[in-house]
């Protein structure tokens, strides 16, 4: 579980930046 959840925030971090972008 920490493992996905460790995964998933880095991926959503870059969408937003991108979004921001």
């Amino acid at each position: 579980m920490a493992e996905i959840t460790a995964s998933h925030i880095p991926v959503h971090a870059n969408d937003k930046s991108r979004h921001v972008s």
